[in-house]
């Protein structure tokens, strides 16, 4: 659940954008998304998953709605985290050398 929310009515929340499902690394407690590299079970014809059911059977690493909130999985906009006060949306790099890159900056 989402707070208060069931499952099924947080689902509901899905704009099915596919871009939880692109792969993502965490380096020095910043999070970047992957946008070239994403799951296998993605679609890229129907932007959705095609085990979705089975998942978390398929892919144990798949994330549930709380768990894809706490590990920074959804972009900004993502009716999931657009109304949670202080969630940072993960970044968008071009290449894992951009993400080394920018970590080191800071």
């Amino acid at each position: 659940m989402v707070g208060n929310q069931t499952v099924s009515h947080a689902e509901d929340l899905c704009v099915k954008c596919g871009r939880c499902c692109h792969m993502r690394i965490s380096i020095r407690g910043e999070v970047f998304v992957l946008p070239w590299s994403r799951c296998q079970h993605f679609d890229d014809k129907t932007n959705l998953c095609a085990v979705y059911k089975d998942r978390f059977k398929v892919r144990p690493e798949c994330l549930t709605v709380e768990q894809g909130i706490k590990q920074r999985a959804y972009p900004r906009g993502c009716p999931y985290v657009q109304h949670l006060p202080g969630y940072r949306p993960p970044i968008q790099v071009k290449s894992v050398e951009q993400a080394l890159a920018y970590v080191h900056w800071w």
